[in-house]
């Protein structure tokens, strides 16, 4: 008789910085957190546990919304093999430029998680997750050489100009660029609700669609689905 599978647990950093778009890591946060692999909703035993990562100990996000980090960039950077998954939400196109020319700690922490050597066989394999203007700095750390990825609908030609003619940019909630050489995985989102579409999507291809509409009825929340 075979025994069961044992449960899979995923650790993912969450990037902050100042001006990010609430929705932007809140939705894919909240999908997240409800991903659990008890039935018991009271006594959760969550799948995916989440570190805001930030320059900032204090993050004034959109909104006036301020956000406390659980870590430093230099603290996640001494263990950055120890993360899964990695989440860029996006801000106003301003504020994502301005840590891209010049090149900020942000924008260099993200071609570090990006540029790691290849995971052992067996091991999960990593995942870098773009929302909305995310795939500004995603792009310009090089992540969609050759790759298909998407932003917010208005930002389309911006993301065109940052990768070149090598990226092929699409307007849609979302697209999974496949793998890097490296093998970690590239997935982008359009526009702020998008990322919870994307989320779904990350969710069901790691942990099955059971999982995936256990997290869409606790947040009740009607996946829209695309093909990626």
């Amino acid at each position: 008789m075979a025994s069961p599978q044992s449960p899979k647990y995923y650790k993912v950093a969450m990037l902050l910085f100042s001006g990010a778009d609430i929705l932007d890591f809140c939705g894919p946060a909240e999908l997240l957190t409800h991903v659990s692999h008890s039935d018991d909703y009271t006594q959760p035993d969550q799948a995916f546990s989440i570190s805001y990562i930030a320059g900032s100990e204090i993050v004034p996000a959109a909104s006036q919304l301020r956000v406390v980090r659980d870590r430093s960039l230099e603290q996640a950077r001494a263990d950055l093999d120890a993360y899964d998954i990695f989440i860029i939400p996006g801000a106003m196109p301003d504020a994502i430029m301005s840590m891209i020319n010049p090149p900020s700690p942000e924008l260099a922490f993200i071609r570090d998680f990006i540029a790691q050597p290849r995971r052992l066989p067996g091991q999960q394999a990593r995942i870098v997750f773009s929302v909305c203007t995310g795939a500004l700095l995603l792009g310009a750390a090089g992540a969609f050489e050759g790759k298909t990825a998407t932003t917010h609908h208005l930002c389309v030609d911006m993301l065109k100009q940052i990768c070149g003619e090598h990226t092929e940019v699409l307007q849609r909630r979302y697209v999974d660029g496949g793998e890097l050489k490296n093998g970690t995985r590239v997935l982008s989102a359009g526009g702020i609700s998008s990322g919870l579409d994307a989320t779904c999507y990350l969710i069901e291809s790691l942990l099955g669609v059971e999982k995936m509409k256990q997290a869409t009825n606790m947040a009740e929340y009607e996946r829209r689905v695309v093909e990626a």
